[in-house]
């Protein structure tokens, strides 16, 4: 039981996820500060952050590229939980800025 999310182009099979990828290793993704995010060197930690700062878009393209691909393992999960903290869960990502759904 697991799974991999791809990166910038989906699968040969045209999926984003092959398995089941983790939801709380997905919540992560979606939740985390990555602008913050410390690393044991400090040298690689800024050259990484300078990096990304550099990239089209900075880091709000990198939080909106890991969004899309950690909102599908959350989305499944929360809708099978059929609670009403999934229900809260489901909304609070549909409402999320830059979330693209479709179905394949």
């Amino acid at each position: 039981d697991g799974g991999v999310l791809a990166g910038l182009r989906p699968f040969k099979d045209s999926r984003w996820e092959f398995g089941c990828f983790d939801p709380a290793l997905a919540r992560v993704l979606l939740d985390a500060d990555w602008e913050k995010a410390e690393c044991a060197n400090k040298e690689v930690e800024e050259r990484l952050r300078e990096q990304v700062r550099a990239m089209p878009g900075g880091f709000p393209t990198l939080m909106k590229r890991l969004s899309s691909a950690a909102a599908g393992p959350v989305l499944r999960h929360a809708v099978l939980d059929f609670s009403q903290e999934g229900f809260l869960e489901v909304e609070a990502l549909c409402m999320r800025k830059g979330l693209k759904i479709n179905s394949q």
